[in-house]
């Protein structure tokens, strides 16, 4: 049972607002126990992809709140993803994490001109992940709460529904 984390906006407190999480990665295991993790963490709105395509096709009509690419993909590689991601307008103001593995920590400088706003590394640590989740979570949050178009992203985001999905 999947059980939604939810920011009250300090405008409308009765208001729950949920943010959506895109989560590929191409190694199945991987993204069944990130998506497990996140699940049990309380987070609402989750879609996980293995296939890069499908995960750029679905944000060309999705605003995900957050994104985390996994770096090493057979079809394409993270910062290619990262760089196409950071190139939709609808996505400037999103956090994109790079799941790096270890011995790839020089991929870094790259990845933040790429775009990527933060990094995990590979294996995933639990703690680690669900805490920097919250963190890019809330940050995005606040930031959609006082920047320009606060009250469109408010508007939208208590629309989304609590969904858990792979695609």
């Amino acid at each position: 049972m999947v059980c939604p984390t939810h920011f009250s906006s300090p405008f409308a407190p009765s208001i729950r607002t949920y943010m959506a999480i895109l989560i590929l990665c191409d190694q199945p295991d991987e993204l069944d126990a990130m998506l497990q993790l996140a699940g049990d963490a309380g987070f609402d709105a989750v879609n996980g992809f293995k296939h890069p395509a499908a995960a750029l096709d679905w944000c060309e009509t999705h605003v995900p709140d957050l994104v985390l690419v996994d770096f090493l993909m057979r079809a394409s590689d993270g910062l290619e993803v990262i760089r196409r991601l950071r190139a939709m307008p609808a996505l400037s103001g999103v956090p994109l994490v790079l799941m790096l593995p270890h011995g790839f920590e020089a991929v870094s400088a790259a990845a933040i001109t790429q775009g990527a706003s933060d990094f995990l590394a590979k294996p995933v640590d639990p703690s680690e992940f669900v805490s920097r989740i919250r963190n890019l979570l809330e940050l995005r949050r606040l930031r959609a709460l006082t920047g320009p178009g606060a009250d469109r992203w408010h508007t939208g985001a208590t629309q989304r529904m609590n969904v858990l999905h792979v695609h």
